[in-house]
């Protein structure tokens, strides 16, 4: 009987350990929330930083464990070649791609009301023509639900073009986030060991090893789903493009690389992506968007099947219901950056969760 007793005051223990440490951490993002609401203008400064670091992080720590002459190459030096690396890759794509892509981008846009829209309105016309008894006399006005749709696909191309000029003109009038984000990236990569060090002396002693397992825990999760989501979506939007173009569909450029963005948010970004590229499709032949359609889900679920689980089902590792429960949380919250970082933000309070209670169990 006490064993009974026992067993379920350890239980109650657990529930209240695991409620209030929700409680606690909601209570926690909604001051976030707040003070990140007042710093608007810091806050995406810190996040292109932030984005910066993680990606290019690997990349120094190899060049510093490379030894010239016997000694390892100085962590400047490796910080140094990196970007000079990246700012060639970056180079050469705003050479080669941007303009394509900034004018299909407009193109697409103009033909949304020039080309895709009257062809629509003939074919629904004809198709309300040919059965229009079996609306049994109803007035069907599929001129106004047209008009809608269209303003709807019209507002999601200005969209899309707005967005990949907006990145363009962002370089002259955003000095900002386009340089002061690597230069800040640039100095925290190079001190990145000292930041650590003095991060870790301004902790108590006694709290100093939980708080280095949690940020430990923290940076492995995040790092391992900016990489994996970086690496599915440039593999998606690659083979999309490819795809597209094997088919002959216009826009294969703009459409792909929104695919490939798209497919980042989990189950509804693929089919979101999907859809505007059959749309493009249907107005060169059924058969056509049929095979876009089935190129497109072979090619996200190689993305979500086998590339993710492989860079970061370890890291990420989290319910269906719960994925879908943290979008509609984030993106209620902070929209499309709530979407992006929603995932993490979950598995990290799961991990934090399951951290405190083995702690507890522990102690």
């Amino acid at each position: 009987m006490s064993n009974s007793k026992k067993s379920a005051t350890e239980r109650f223990q657990k529930m209240g350990i695991i409620s209030w440490s929700i409680i606690g951490l909601a209570g926690v993002s909604v001051i976030i929330y707040y003070l990140l609401s007042a710093a608007s203008v810091v806050v995406p400064l810190l996040f292109y930083s932030a984005i910066i670091i993680y990606v290019l992080r690997p990349v120094v720590e190899y060049f510093c464990r490379l030894e010239i002459k016997g000694k390892r190459m100085p962590r400047i030096i490796a910080v140094t070649i990196t970007y000079i690396i990246v700012a060639i890759i970056v180079f050469l794509l705003l050479l080669y791609f941007v303009p394509i892509i900034a004018r299909q981008s407009v193109v697409f846009t103009e033909q949304l009301s020039t080309k895709f829209y009257p062809a629509a309105i003939k074919a629904f016309n004809k198709f309300a023509s040919d059965y229009q008894s079996r609306f049994k006399g109803t007035a069907f006005d599929i001129q106004q639900y047209l008009d809608s749709i269209f303003a709807k696909l019209r507002e999601l191309g200005g969209m899309i073009a707005n967005g990949v000029l907006k990145a363009t003109s962002d370089i002259f009038t955003n000095v900002l986030y386009v340089f002061i984000a690597p230069i800040l990236a640039f100095f925290i990569l190079k001190d990145l060991p000292l930041i650590r060090q003095t991060q870790t002396e301004l902790i108590p002693s006694n709290y100093r090893q939980n708080f280095l397992e949690i940020v430990h825990m923290s940076n492995q999760i995040l790092a391992g789903f900016l990489k994996g989501s970086l690496l599915t979506a440039a593999i998606v939007a690659v083979l999309s493009i490819i795809w597209l173009a094997i088919l002959g569909v216009p826009f294969e450029f703009v459409i792909g690389i929104l695919v490939g963005l798209l497919s980042i948010i989990p189950y509804f970004g693929g089919v979101i992506g999907v859809a505007i590229a059959a749309i493009v499709a249907l107005f060169m032949s059924p058969v056509t968007a049929l095979l876009v359609i089935i190129g497109l889900f072979v090619v996200i679920q190689i993305g979500s099947v086998l590339i993710s689980p492989l860079v970061m089902k370890k890291q990420v590792n989290l319910h269906p219901v719960v994925v879908v429960l943290a979008l509609l949380i984030g993106g209620s919250l902070y929209g499309f950056l709530g979407l992006l970082l929603s995932i993490p933000a979950a598995a990290i309070l799961k991990s934090l969760i399951y951290y405190f209670i083995a702690q507890e169990e522990n102690y």
